[in-house]
Parts: structure tokens; C-alpha cells; sequence
């Protein structure tokens, strides 16, 4: 656990909830330490894939997702991060995409 004893639970409110966008890349790093858990990945990847989070919160959001990146939670960190950039991605495309 992060040296502050906070729960992953904990992080992830400080991550939602706090309006200092330092509190809450704070919150996102120390998410990474919370290798099994699957609050921690949930947590960074709302932040991640919200257009509406400050740049910095979500860059902190995607390298604490990239540690958490393990078999020991199934590679949902990996998935949680592929998602978030295909639908960033594709979301506002005006192309259809064609099958090849």
C-alpha cells in the first residue's frame, strides 16, 4: 500500500472527488501501488477516458494504469487502457470505419 495507509477505496474517492488537480494526480499515482485491485483500475480508467478531466489528472491516470498492467487482475488495467483509446479514438470519427 502507498505510504499515506489510505485504502484503494480511498485513493480512488481523492480521485473523483478532490477539486486540487494535485490531490488528484496524487490520488492517481498512488492508485499504482494497488496491484490486485480492481477499484484502483476502475478508478483510473473513468478519469482516463473522461474528455472532461484536466490533461495532467488523465496523463497520471495512464501511467498508473500501465503499472497496474499484471495477470494478477486479468489484465484489466491493459483492457481498461485499449478501451479508453479506442473509444477516444473512434467515438468522434465521422468516417465509418470499413472492414478490410
Amino acid at each position: 500500500p502507498p505510504p499515506s495507509g489510505m485504502s484503494s477505496t480511498g485513493h480512488a474517492s481523492q480521485l473523483e472527488l478532490a477539486r486540487d488537480i494535485s490531490a488528484q494526480c496524487e490520488a492517481a499515482r498512488s492508485l499504482a501501488c494497488f496491484e490486485g485491485s480492481f477499484t484502483a483500475v476502475s478508478s483510473l480508467s473513468e478519469r482516463l477516458c473522461d474528455e472532461r478531466t484536466f490533461h495532467r489528472v488523465r496523463a497520471a491516470a495512464a501511467e498508473s494504469l500501465c503499472q497496474l498492467v499484471s495477470p494478477v487482475n486479468n489484465f484489466a488495467a491493459l483492457d481498461a487502457l485499449i478501451g479508453c483509446g479506442c473509444q477516444n479514438r473512434f467515438a468522434h470519427s465521422s468516417t465509418p470505419l470499413r472492414a478490410p
